[in-house]
């Protein structure tokens, strides 16, 4: 008995709601069976939508996967790089306003870089609570790892050696470079040579410190 077409139509219809359902009763290595050349390659082109649509889906699902792993690693990689941030923030911090004492009355200050704001005010505050503290009466500052100076840490060092002398300190600086010892010759800040010593290094500033 010959499929009509209402026939074939109804299996075609019947098939499209299973495959939109995600599901699909053709089996495409039992078709040889199927007599009707017009049913045989509908089924085939069902079967295959089928299967392409599987492919498919699977790609996008595995594409989502490693969307997601890529978007999990590089939310990873940066908190691994803002808590790495916060660290040597304060690491910086803590290194930005370093007072070493070397002696009983004398107090040494390496600065390294530049200063300005937050860095300039913790460096001046620890600086004269040591001052006050420890009854300082010499606080070097070590210019050694400035290799150049702008206008407004060369104001804030100005600063931090009037404060010293406020309270009965003398500053001594060390170590000045050749282009930093320039931006000092050409700036408006004033070296009290009777209040602030200039030496060469912290041998000779840790001589003259008696």
């Amino acid at each position: 008995m010959s499929t009509t077409a209402e026939d074939i139509v109804k299996i075609a219809l019947d098939h499209l709601i299973e495959i939109a359902n995600g599901t699909c009763s053709i089996d495409l290595d039992a078709l040889e069976g199927v007599d009707d050349p017009n049913l045989f390659d509908i089924l085939v082109g069902l079967g295959t939508l089928h299967e392409d649509m599987i492919y498919r889906a699977e790609q996008r699902e595995r594409a989502e996967r490693e969307l997601l792993e890529t978007i999990d690693a590089l939310e990873q990689k940066q908190a691994a790089y803002e808590r790495a941030t916060a660290e040597m923030e304060s690491l910086i911090h803590d290194l930005s306003a370093v007072i070493v004492p070397v002696r009983a009355d004398v107090l040494m200050i390496p600065i390294v870089g530049r200063l300005a704001g937050e860095r300039s005010r913790l460096l001046l505050e620890r600086t004269l609570t040591a001052v006050t503290q420890r009854q300082a009466r010499h606080v070097i500052l070590d210019l050694t790892g400035v290799s150049s100076i702008d206008a407004e840490t060369l104001d804030q060092i100005s600063k931090l050696l009037r404060c010293l002398r406020l309270l009965g300190a003398q500053g001594v600086l060390v170590g000045t470079q050749p282009a930093v010892a320039r931006a000092i010759a050409e700036s408006d800040m004033e070296l009290d040579t009777k209040r602030v010593k200039v030496l060469r290094n912290l041998e000779d500033a840790l001589a003259v410190c008696d």
